[in-house]
């Protein structure tokens, strides 16, 4: 069966032709009757029929296509919009969580600057109690005070010789500064049978006479006459007892040419803490 406007073929019993819309209720008038039978239609136009049917075909298709496409647009579009309603806060519920948020960081600012202030004054107590702890246990410190130590060491050396080992035992020859440091040599002095005993004054460049401490030589107890420097060459200070009475003289460095050395001897003096 074939549309009588297109010729588009068709099933049994079509009312209307789905291309043309034309009513198929009327059968068309036969082009040519051979023996009282229609004619076949030609194979030309059974090929042209076939392809306008596919045409067809495939417009309806593209067209459903093309609905469910724009269908699908239009839900994803309706179900995104409704989900950003639904989603987003009303403007009041935003004021209201934002207030919340700024009041809470304000408190939370303020707790924060309480604790610093708090931490401060706890610091500044501590070093204070400190202080005060460290004040109160260090003990004052405690001045020391040192007291002479005089030693006689009998036996025949030379000036610098009695010198050098003072030095080496954190000592020096004995140096009377005072009366008082003088009279405390004597009694050490008196305790053996020495005549002779270098003490720790030389003979300076200017010709006067120093203690090797570098302390000022202001006290003396010159035997009448000392120092006389004889030959020139007495650069040493040494107490000699004569008649029973020890005084200082100036002497050269060597005197092993005088006295045996039984008698001869020098005073080493050290300074003690107390």
């Amino acid at each position: 069966m074939f549309c009588h406007n297109c010729g588009t073929e068709l099933e049994e019993g079509s009312a209307f032709c789905p291309e043309c819309g034309t009513p198929q209720f009327d059968e068309p008038a036969p082009d040519h009757v051979h023996g009282g039978l229609q004619d076949e239609p030609s194979s030309s136009r059974l090929l042209e029929s076939k392809d306008t049917v596919s045409e067809g075909s495939s417009r309806r298709f593209l067209i459903v296509i093309i609905l469910i496409v724009i269908l699908g647009i239009a839900l994803g579009a309706g179900g995104f919009l409704l989900y950003q309603k639904m989603s987003s806060p009303s403007p009041g519920k935003a004021e209201t969580a934002a207030g919340k948020d700024a009041s809470s960081s304000q408190n939370s600012d303020k707790s924060g600057k309480d604790e610093t202030a708090s931490t401060k004054e706890a610091d500044t107590d501590d070093g204070k109690a400190d202080e005060k702890s460290t004040e109160e246990e260090t003990p004052a410190p405690k001045e020391v005070t040192y007291i002479h130590e005089y030693t006689v060491v009998q036996g025949m050396r030379t000036w610098s010789d009695a010198k050098t080992y003072c030095e080496a035992q954190g000592g020096h020859l004995a140096t009377a500064v005072s009366q008082d440091e003088y009279n405390q040599i004597l009694a050490k002095a008196n305790e053996n049978g020495c005549v002779v005993l270098w003490i720790g004054g030389q003979r300076l460049q200017d010709g006067s006479f120093g203690w090797v401490t570098g302390e000022e030589f202001a006290f003396s107890a010159w035997a009448a006459g000392e120092p006389n420097n004889d030959g020139g060459s007495e650069n040493c200070l040494g107490l000699m007892k004569v008649n029973g009475n020890w005084s200082m003289y100036d002497m050269p460095n060597d005197i092993s040419a005088y006295y045996s050395s039984s008698k001869v001897g020098f005073i080493m003096e050290k300074d003690i803490a107390q």
